[in-house]
Protein backbone atom coordinates (compact mmCIF):
# COMPACT_ATOMS: atom_id res chain seq x y z
CA UNK A 1 0.00 0.00 0.00
CA UNK A 2 1.72 3.24 -0.65
CA UNK A 3 2.04 5.81 2.22
CA UNK A 4 -1.39 7.64 2.52
CA UNK A 5 -0.82 11.54 2.84
CA UNK A 6 -1.82 13.47 5.87
CA UNK A 7 -1.67 17.09 5.64
CA UNK A 8 -1.02 19.22 8.89
CA UNK A 9 -3.65 20.30 10.52
CA UNK A 10 -4.61 24.16 10.95
CA UNK A 11 -4.19 24.12 14.38
CA UNK A 12 -1.71 21.96 15.24
CA UNK A 13 0.89 24.89 16.09
CA UNK A 14 -1.24 25.85 18.95
CA UNK A 15 0.13 22.87 21.21
CA UNK A 16 3.63 24.31 20.11
CA UNK A 17 5.47 25.30 22.86
CA UNK A 18 8.75 26.91 22.27
CA UNK A 19 11.40 28.36 24.42
CA UNK A 20 14.65 26.18 24.30
CA UNK A 21 17.73 27.69 25.88
CA UNK A 22 20.89 27.26 26.01
CA UNK A 23 22.34 25.24 28.85
CA UNK A 24 18.48 24.34 29.97
CA UNK A 25 16.07 22.10 28.32
CA UNK A 26 13.14 23.90 26.86
CA UNK A 27 10.54 21.16 26.53
CA UNK A 28 8.37 21.45 23.24
CA UNK A 29 5.03 18.70 23.49
CA UNK A 30 2.43 18.55 20.85
CA UNK A 31 0.30 16.88 23.01
CA UNK A 32 -3.37 15.71 22.25
CA UNK A 33 -6.56 17.73 23.48
CA UNK A 34 -6.98 17.28 27.40
CA UNK A 35 -3.25 16.06 27.71
CA UNK A 36 -1.40 17.86 30.19
CA UNK A 37 1.98 19.77 28.92
CA UNK A 38 4.92 17.84 30.28
CA UNK A 39 8.01 20.57 31.42
CA UNK A 40 11.24 19.80 31.47
CA UNK A 41 14.48 19.37 33.60
CA UNK A 42 17.94 20.42 33.17
CA UNK A 43 19.91 16.99 31.63
CA UNK A 44 22.38 16.02 34.12
CA UNK A 45 25.07 15.46 31.40
CA UNK A 46 28.75 17.47 32.16
CA UNK A 47 29.91 19.72 28.91
CA UNK A 48 26.80 18.41 27.19
CA UNK A 49 23.83 21.13 26.53
CA UNK A 50 20.86 19.22 25.38
CA UNK A 51 17.54 20.87 23.87
CA UNK A 52 14.60 18.90 24.12
CA UNK A 53 12.72 20.61 21.33
CA UNK A 54 8.99 18.76 21.34
CA UNK A 55 7.14 15.57 22.60
CA UNK A 56 4.48 14.23 19.81
CA UNK A 57 1.27 12.14 21.27
CA UNK A 58 -0.72 11.84 17.95
CA UNK A 59 0.37 9.75 15.15
CA UNK A 60 -0.96 10.07 11.55
CA UNK A 61 -4.54 10.95 10.54
CA UNK A 62 -5.62 11.25 14.43
CA UNK A 63 -4.57 8.28 15.60
CA UNK A 64 -2.39 7.57 18.65
CA UNK A 65 0.79 5.62 19.17
CA UNK A 66 0.41 1.99 19.96
CA UNK A 67 3.46 0.14 21.52
CA UNK A 68 5.88 2.16 19.10
CA UNK A 69 9.09 -0.19 19.07
CA UNK A 70 11.49 1.58 16.30
CA UNK A 71 12.52 4.87 14.57
CA UNK A 72 14.79 6.10 12.33
CA UNK A 73 16.14 10.30 10.47
CA UNK A 74 15.38 9.95 6.87
CA UNK A 75 18.33 12.53 6.40
CA UNK A 76 17.63 12.05 2.60
CA UNK A 77 13.92 13.64 3.04
CA UNK A 78 14.18 14.77 6.44
CA UNK A 79 12.21 12.75 8.13
CA UNK A 80 11.44 10.81 10.88
CA UNK A 81 10.41 7.36 10.72
CA UNK A 82 8.58 5.46 13.29
CA UNK A 83 7.18 1.95 13.37
CA UNK A 84 4.28 2.24 14.93
CA UNK A 85 4.41 -1.47 16.04
CA UNK A 86 0.46 -1.79 17.65
CA UNK A 87 -1.09 -0.86 14.30
CA UNK A 88 0.84 -2.40 11.91
CA UNK A 89 1.92 1.10 10.56
CA UNK A 90 5.24 3.00 9.54
CA UNK A 91 4.31 7.00 10.74
CA UNK A 92 6.21 9.79 8.74
CA UNK A 93 7.05 13.34 10.60
CA UNK A 94 9.19 16.09 9.59
CA UNK A 95 11.66 17.07 11.19
CA UNK A 96 9.06 19.68 13.40
CA UNK A 97 7.01 17.18 14.39
CA UNK A 98 4.12 17.64 11.84
CA UNK A 99 2.83 14.51 10.11
CA UNK A 100 4.04 13.62 6.80
CA UNK A 101 1.56 10.16 6.33
CA UNK A 102 1.43 6.28 6.86
CA UNK A 103 1.24 3.14 5.04
CA UNK A 104 0.44 0.03 6.91
CA UNK A 105 2.85 -2.74 6.80
CA UNK A 106 1.79 -5.76 5.48
CA UNK A 107 3.80 -9.10 5.26
CA UNK A 108 3.02 -12.43 3.15
CA UNK A 109 0.28 -15.07 4.60
CA UNK A 110 -0.86 -18.57 3.58
CA UNK A 111 -1.84 -18.82 0.11
CA UNK A 112 -0.43 -15.67 -1.58
CA UNK A 113 -2.38 -13.89 0.30
CA UNK A 114 -1.22 -10.55 3.16
CA UNK A 115 -1.72 -9.72 5.90
CA UNK A 116 -0.77 -6.83 8.82
CA UNK A 117 2.46 -6.96 10.12
CA UNK A 118 3.93 -5.99 13.63
CA UNK A 119 6.90 -3.69 12.43
CA UNK A 120 9.33 -3.23 15.03
CA UNK A 121 12.69 -1.94 13.77
CA UNK A 122 13.49 0.83 10.87
CA UNK A 123 16.35 2.07 9.39
CA UNK A 124 17.62 4.35 6.62
CA UNK A 125 20.19 2.80 4.03
CA UNK A 126 22.66 4.66 2.35
CA UNK A 127 20.26 4.95 -0.43
CA UNK A 128 17.51 6.45 1.27
CA UNK A 129 15.08 2.88 1.57
CA UNK A 130 13.55 1.79 4.36
CA UNK A 131 14.98 -0.96 5.52
CA UNK A 132 11.61 -3.11 8.38
CA UNK A 133 12.59 -6.08 10.10
CA UNK A 134 8.57 -7.55 10.79
CA UNK A 135 7.81 -9.81 13.86
CA UNK A 136 6.06 -11.60 11.31
CA UNK A 137 7.83 -11.73 8.00
CA UNK A 138 11.47 -14.02 8.18
CA UNK A 139 13.16 -11.19 5.83
CA UNK A 140 14.26 -7.24 6.19
CA UNK A 141 11.93 -5.66 3.96
CA UNK A 142 13.37 -2.70 1.55
CA UNK A 143 10.94 -0.21 0.96
CA UNK A 144 11.00 2.60 -1.16
CA UNK A 145 10.24 6.27 -0.30
CA UNK A 146 6.37 5.99 -0.53
CA UNK A 147 5.70 2.59 0.96
CA UNK A 148 6.44 0.10 -1.43
CA UNK A 149 7.85 -2.97 -0.97
CA UNK A 150 10.81 -3.39 -4.06
CA UNK A 151 12.82 -5.69 -2.13
CA UNK A 152 13.75 -8.58 0.40
CA UNK A 153 16.85 -9.46 2.44
CA UNK A 154 16.73 -12.74 3.14
CA UNK A 155 18.96 -13.90 6.45
CA UNK A 156 20.86 -17.45 6.25
CA UNK A 157 19.73 -19.95 8.25
CA UNK A 158 18.14 -20.75 10.57
CA UNK A 159 16.96 -17.04 10.51
CA UNK A 160 15.32 -17.29 7.06
CA UNK A 161 12.27 -18.71 9.60
CA UNK A 162 10.78 -17.50 12.35
CA UNK A 163 10.28 -21.03 14.62
CA UNK A 164 12.35 -21.19 18.08
CA UNK A 165 12.68 -17.37 18.00
CA UNK A 166 15.00 -17.44 14.98
CA UNK A 167 14.55 -14.17 12.36
CA UNK A 168 15.73 -10.45 11.48
CA UNK A 169 15.79 -8.21 14.73
CA UNK A 170 18.12 -5.16 15.04
CA UNK A 171 19.41 -3.12 11.90
CA UNK A 172 22.56 -0.89 11.76
CA UNK A 173 23.93 0.62 8.17
CA UNK A 174 27.47 0.71 8.57
CA UNK A 175 30.60 2.68 6.10
CA UNK A 176 30.06 1.70 1.88
CA UNK A 177 26.59 0.65 2.82
CA UNK A 178 27.02 -2.46 4.42
CA UNK A 179 23.69 -3.35 6.42
CA UNK A 180 24.07 -5.16 10.00
CA UNK A 181 20.90 -7.51 10.68
CA UNK A 182 21.01 -8.97 14.09
CA UNK A 183 19.26 -12.21 14.79
CA UNK A 184 16.12 -11.62 17.00
CA UNK A 185 15.12 -13.24 20.40
CA UNK A 186 17.91 -15.25 22.71
CA UNK A 187 20.30 -15.94 19.41
CA UNK A 188 23.10 -13.92 19.14
CA UNK A 189 24.27 -13.67 15.41
CA UNK A 190 25.41 -10.58 13.45
CA UNK A 191 24.69 -10.85 9.79
CA UNK A 192 27.22 -8.58 7.40
CA UNK A 193 25.69 -8.01 3.94
CA UNK A 194 26.29 -5.72 1.32
CA UNK A 195 24.51 -2.48 0.12
CA UNK A 196 22.55 -4.53 -2.51
CA UNK A 197 21.48 -7.11 0.63
CA UNK A 198 23.96 -10.01 -0.38
CA UNK A 199 25.00 -11.95 2.29
CA UNK A 200 29.09 -11.34 3.26
CA UNK A 201 29.81 -13.25 6.81
CA UNK A 202 27.99 -14.28 10.28
CA UNK A 203 29.67 -13.87 13.60
CA UNK A 204 28.80 -13.71 17.08
CA UNK A 205 28.24 -16.32 19.49
CA UNK A 206 25.29 -16.57 21.82
CA UNK A 207 25.86 -16.72 25.66
CA UNK A 208 26.26 -13.90 28.39
CA UNK A 209 29.47 -13.62 29.28
CA UNK A 210 32.06 -10.53 27.95
CA UNK A 211 32.08 -10.81 23.61
CA UNK A 212 28.86 -13.15 23.80
CA UNK A 213 25.71 -11.51 22.35
CA UNK A 214 22.20 -12.49 23.40
CA UNK A 215 18.56 -10.61 23.38
CA UNK A 216 20.45 -8.11 20.98
CA UNK A 217 18.02 -4.88 21.16
CA UNK A 218 20.22 -2.19 19.42
CA UNK A 219 23.17 -1.67 17.08
CA UNK A 220 25.13 1.43 16.62
CA UNK A 221 28.06 1.46 13.87
CA UNK A 222 31.20 4.28 13.77
CA UNK A 223 32.60 5.43 10.33
CA UNK A 224 35.79 3.82 12.17
CA UNK A 225 33.61 0.25 11.67
CA UNK A 226 33.80 -0.58 15.39
CA UNK A 227 29.46 -2.36 16.26
CA UNK A 228 28.24 -1.11 18.84
CA UNK A 229 25.64 -3.50 20.50
CA UNK A 230 23.35 -3.60 23.39
CA UNK A 231 21.48 -7.07 24.70
CA UNK A 232 19.44 -7.86 27.62
CA UNK A 233 20.44 -11.01 28.45
CA UNK A 234 24.33 -10.32 28.86
CA UNK A 235 26.41 -9.55 31.41
CA UNK A 236 27.65 -6.28 29.50
CA UNK A 237 24.85 -4.17 28.69
CA UNK A 238 27.05 -2.47 25.65
CA UNK A 239 29.57 -4.35 23.86
CA UNK A 240 31.96 -3.04 21.07
CA UNK A 241 33.38 -5.30 18.03
CA UNK A 242 35.42 -4.35 15.23
CA UNK A 243 33.69 -4.94 11.69
CA UNK A 244 34.66 -8.47 11.88
CA UNK A 245 33.10 -9.15 15.11
CA UNK A 246 36.40 -9.46 17.12
CA UNK A 247 35.20 -8.31 20.58
CA UNK A 248 37.04 -5.32 21.60
CA UNK A 249 35.58 -4.57 25.01
CA UNK A 250 32.80 -3.42 27.05
CA UNK A 251 30.66 -1.77 30.10
CA UNK A 252 27.85 -1.34 32.10
CA UNK A 253 26.50 -4.50 34.17
CA UNK A 254 23.01 -5.36 34.76
CA UNK A 255 22.70 -3.64 38.12
CA UNK A 256 21.33 -0.95 40.07
CA UNK A 257 24.01 2.28 39.91
CA UNK A 258 25.12 5.06 37.42
CA UNK A 259 27.00 3.58 34.32
CA UNK A 260 24.76 0.35 34.48
CA UNK A 261 22.03 -0.71 32.86
CA UNK A 262 18.40 -2.94 33.94
CA UNK A 263 17.08 -3.45 30.32
CA UNK A 264 19.26 -1.45 27.65
CA UNK A 265 17.11 -0.79 24.76
CA UNK A 266 18.87 2.09 21.70
CA UNK A 267 21.90 3.61 21.07
CA UNK A 268 23.66 5.75 18.91
CA UNK A 269 27.55 6.94 18.69
CA UNK A 270 27.06 11.01 18.00
CA UNK A 271 30.06 12.80 15.78
CA UNK A 272 31.54 14.02 18.99
CA UNK A 273 32.13 10.32 20.09
CA UNK A 274 29.71 9.83 22.32
CA UNK A 275 27.59 7.02 23.02
CA UNK A 276 23.88 7.40 24.16
CA UNK A 277 22.13 4.70 25.77
CA UNK A 278 18.21 4.65 26.32
CA UNK A 279 16.95 2.06 29.15
CA UNK A 280 13.29 1.00 29.73
CA UNK A 281 13.09 -0.31 33.00
CA UNK A 282 14.55 3.19 34.08
CA UNK A 283 13.03 5.54 32.15
CA UNK A 284 16.53 7.18 31.09
CA UNK A 285 19.23 8.10 29.06
CA UNK A 286 22.88 7.51 29.40
CA UNK A 287 26.01 8.73 27.75
CA UNK A 288 29.05 7.56 27.43
CA UNK A 289 32.59 8.39 25.90
CA UNK A 290 33.88 5.64 23.40
CA UNK A 291 35.84 3.40 26.32
CA UNK A 292 32.37 3.43 28.37
CA UNK A 293 33.45 6.34 30.61
CA UNK A 294 29.87 7.30 32.17
CA UNK A 295 29.87 11.45 31.26
CA UNK A 296 25.86 11.83 32.98
CA UNK A 297 22.09 10.84 32.41
CA UNK A 298 19.13 12.36 31.61
CA UNK A 299 15.38 11.94 31.45
CA UNK A 300 14.21 9.70 34.60
CA UNK A 301 11.24 10.49 37.15
CA UNK A 302 10.10 13.63 38.10
CA UNK A 303 8.76 16.64 35.75
CA UNK A 304 9.24 15.58 32.06
CA UNK A 305 9.76 12.37 33.01
CA UNK A 306 9.95 9.71 30.45
CA UNK A 307 8.20 6.61 30.50
CA UNK A 308 9.53 3.46 28.73
CA UNK A 309 12.02 4.46 26.06
CA UNK A 310 13.04 2.35 23.65
CA UNK A 311 14.95 2.92 19.99
CA UNK A 312 16.90 6.19 19.92
CA UNK A 313 18.25 7.46 16.22
CA UNK A 314 21.07 9.99 15.19
CA UNK A 315 20.98 12.25 12.32
CA UNK A 316 24.70 12.83 12.72
CA UNK A 317 24.36 16.00 12.87
CA UNK A 318 23.34 16.70 16.36
CA UNK A 319 19.59 15.60 16.38
CA UNK A 320 18.21 12.81 18.29
CA UNK A 321 14.97 10.94 18.24
CA UNK A 322 13.32 8.23 20.62
CA UNK A 323 10.27 6.41 20.60
CA UNK A 324 8.65 6.14 24.46
CA UNK A 325 6.63 2.62 24.75
CA UNK A 326 5.28 3.26 27.68
CA UNK A 327 4.01 7.25 26.99
CA UNK A 328 3.07 5.92 23.61
CA UNK A 329 4.90 8.71 21.81
CA UNK A 330 8.04 9.99 20.45
CA UNK A 331 10.44 12.56 21.60
CA UNK A 332 13.28 14.88 19.42
CA UNK A 333 16.19 16.57 20.92
CA UNK A 334 19.39 18.30 19.70
CA UNK A 335 22.45 18.03 21.08
CA UNK A 336 24.61 21.31 20.90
Amino acid sequence: MDRQTHHRPANLGTGLVAGCVAGIVGLCVLAPPGQAQATATAPEIADVQIDSMFVRYEANSGRGFEQPLGIAIDTFNDEIVIANTGLSRIEYFDRAGHPRGFFVHRVPAAGGATREGLPKQVAIDCRGRLLVSDALAPFVDICDYRGRSIGRITLPAPDDRLDEGNGPGAIGIASAGRILVASRGKQGRVHVLDADGKWLETWGVTGAAPGQLSVITGMAITPQGEVFITCIATDLGVQVFDAKGKYLRGWGEHDIGPGRFSQPAGIVVTPDARVWVTDTVRNNMQVFDVTGKLMGTTGGEGPGSWFYPGALASDGKGGLALVEMGGKRFRVMWVR
